[in-house]
């Protein structure tokens, strides 16, 4: 643990850099947006990507941005840094663009609703959805399993109770205690207790 500690201190700079990371996909998110408004097709649509989900993309990014600047403050304070995780680092704000338009694209399908609603019109909640997805991987690959398991049918898995025996533990009875002799005794006895 004190040679993680130290290692984590000895990569201040590197944290300082992964902090400013996310500001290269945020250029290149903002290329690609201007790339494919700027290829419409004459009849009105898009080659890359359709514009009404760039929003997603960019809440999404914002998801994955915002866990990794809580990652570096949080592992930095507590001196846990890991340079192992500095692809992750690097990466989640993209995987989080994905991520949050795939979740998006999972709910406008009709895989699963939100609040009970099967048709959305107000975009907020599909907002604050790609937020979600692009800033929890756990929350995303559980809507990934809900997806697979609607598709190629099947049960969730069921929760699985571990039963743990234990052996009742016999205490040996205390020894006797003498009982006092005198007066004195008895007194001082009673006055330590």
């Amino acid at each position: 643990l004190v040679n993680r500690a130290i290692g984590s201190q000895s990569l201040g700079r590197v944290r300082v850099r992964l902090a400013f990371a996310p500001v290269i996909w945020f250029l290149l998110l903002y290329g690609f947006q201007q790339l494919t408004l700027s290829l419409k097709k004459a009849d009105g649509s898009y080659m890359l990507m359709t514009p009404e989900y760039f929003p997603y993309l960019w809440l999404g990014m914002l998801g994955g941005t915002t866990i990794v600047l809580w990652g570096i403050v949080k592992h930095g304070t507590d001196t846990t840094f890991d340079r192992a995780y500095v692809i992750w680092y690097l990466l989640k704000p993209l995987l989080g663009a994905i991520m949050g338009v795939v979740a998006v694209l999972i709910v406008q399908a009709g895989f699963f609703t939100l609040q009970g609603n099967l048709e959305i019109k107000n975009p907020t909640p599909l907002l604050v959805l790609s937020f979600i997805g692009g800033f929890s991987e756990r929350f995303f690959i559980q809507v990934i399993d809900r997806v697979v398991t609607s598709l190629l049918g099947g049960e969730k898995p069921q929760k699985q109770t571990i039963q743990i025996q234990t052996q009742e533990r016999q205490v040996p009875p205390s020894p006797p205690t003498k009982p006092p002799t005198s007066k004195v005794e008895e007194y001082h006895g009673t006055q330590a207790q």
